[in-house]
């Protein structure tokens, strides 16, 4: 395949990103920058993972080498700015300012003579702060960035902020080479890389999406969905979405194949038509029968050649009504408040809760030092043993150590969805849980402390959604879903 074919493919798949929307937001916290510990920390996602379902999130860095992998597999050598403006090897154009009018006009007429659709652009600001851009030709870029805020979450209101139109704010045309772009004066270097010029042939599922699966949006929504929780027996819905917008019919075969411990009731494929500019649906349904298995993963779903993200489906027992309505009247009489006092309650429904706080953490999660102090990095996971829920877990303080793939990554927002009646919360101001305090959701209310050393407290109405929007300013949460060791 020549150049000019793979310049295409990238710029494509990058647009596919661009494509979802507000479905992916931007949040530096994502990559764990400010530890240090490795320059690559989060696992690279293709665009369909993105769903309404599924936000999904990257800084301007990520974004880049999510292109690149997705596109060709490829790993660019850095993720975070400052490390590719050194990115040698394929580097094209390097240069450090002293910031004089006449090297703005030289630097300019450097870089647009140099600059090939698919090259990564990078600027260093210094003080381990830069951004990274790829140039689509024609004077046009595509970057992730939300104009000087940091993550999708704020921090000193403690409250989600996303931008409706998501972490793309526009294709720069002719924005770059200025005194607010590269010429700016906190602007120490800039770089040019041709990663094109590595990079091996296509992903197979980057020609599907390029080829047959020209024009579509796809996506698999999947009931239940997030952190709820399905019952073994119970069908679970897997919902294949394919909305054309290039006014072109087309027709395809649907598959889904699961793992060997479960079941798809009925038949696994099915062909259907795409119509020009419309959504079509289908849906297949899977049972798990086997009780030691809490998480459905390893789902494939296909749409011609074409291998649709799928998200994963926790699984396990929830609490009876009988059990909620102990739970929920014995929690709302309680006069102090600690996990002792909540292990109490849950034994008298037939569950068993760790009696302490400081424990729980120190069962879930390693100690690490780092540059900035000490961390909290997740343990391998098992809810029938630990009887807490896969990546509804994070805080200021819990890194994704590397190498450690999804469902192990941090969650990176919460919402009242996530949770399930009787889940507890539990949370910690520091690394070893000598500050540590937790709460129970109840549905229509939260039952517990929301600060350590704080008084019970009942939240309702608005209370619960703020309460959950602070997890993520926290230092460390986990949520328990006891109904898991039941």
């Amino acid at each position: 395949m020549d150049i000019t074919q793979k310049q295409e493919i990238l710029i494509s798949t990058a647009l596919s990103y661009f494509e979802r929307g507000k479905n992916i937001q931007y949040d530096q916290r994502c990559m764990d920058r400010s530890l240090f510990l490795t320059p690559r920390r989060r696992k690279l996602l293709p665009p369909e993972a993105a769903t309404g379902q599924n936000t999904q999130y990257f800084d301007c860095s990520s974004f880049v080498g999510a292109v690149y992998y997705e596109a060709f597999g490829y790993e660019l050598p850095h993720d975070l700015t400052w490390h590719m403006v050194d990115y040698v090897t394929p580097r094209v154009y390097y240069h450090e300012f002293t910031h004089s009018k006449e090297e703005h006009d030289i630097v300019k007429k450097q870089i647009l003579d140099v600059l090939k659709s698919g090259d990564v652009i990078t600027y260093d600001r210094g003080v381990g702060s830069g951004h990274t851009l790829i140039y689509m030709g024609d004077h046009k870029y595509i970057h992730c960035t939300t104009n000087g805020r940091a993550d999708s979450y704020d921090y000193q209101n403690c409250k989600s902020r996303e931008y409706e139109a998501g972490l793309f704010v526009d294709l720069l045309e002719n924005k770059l080479l200025t005194e607010k772009g590269v010429f700016s004066e906190k602007i120490r270097r800039v770089s040019i890389a041709r990663p094109l010029l590595e990079v091996g042939e296509p992903t197979k599922r980057t020609l599907a999406r390029v080829g047959e699966c020209d024009g579509l949006y796809v996506e698999v929504l999947t009931n239940p969905v997030g952190f709820e929780n399905a019952k073994h027996g119970d069908e679970i819905e897997f919902c294949l979405k394919v909305t054309e917008k290039k006014g072109n019919s087309k027709k395809s075969i649907a598959k889904i194949e699961v793992p060997d411990f479960a079941n798809v009731i009925g038949e696994n494929k099915c062909q259907i038509e795409i119509l020009p500019n419309s959504t079509t649906t289908i849906t297949f349904k899977v049972t798990v029968e086997d009780k030691n298995v809490a998480l459905l993963k390893d789902v494939k779903m296909y749409l011609g050649e074409f291998e649709v993200f799928v998200p994963m489906v926790l699984l396990g027992k929830t609490l009876s009504n009988e059990q909620r309505d102990i739970l929920t009247n014995q929690l709302e009489k309680v006069k102090t408040f600690d996990l002792q006092t909540v292990s109490n309650i849950y034994e008298n429904a037939g569950i068993k809760v760790e009696t302490s706080e400081t424990k729980v953490l120190q069962n879930l999660f390693y100690l690490h030092d780092s540059p900035t102090g000490d961390v909290l990095a997740r343990r391998t996971q098992n809810p029938v043993l630990d009887g807490a829920v896969y990546s509804l877990f994070g805080g200021t303080g819990v890194i994704t150590p590397e190498m450690i793939r999804y469902p192990f990554i941090r969650t990176n927002r919460v919402i009242k969805r996530d949770f399930l009646v009787g889940d507890i919360i539990v949370i910690s101001n520091d690394a070893c849980g000598k500050e540590s305090f937790s709460a129970v959701y109840l549905g229509d209310k939260i039952v517990g402390k929301t600060k350590f050393g704080g008084e019970y407290e009942v939240l309702e109405g608005n209370r619960i959604d703020e309460f959950i929007d602070s997890l993520l300013g926290k230092f460390c949460f986990v949520v328990l879903r006891p109904s898991f060791k039941e």
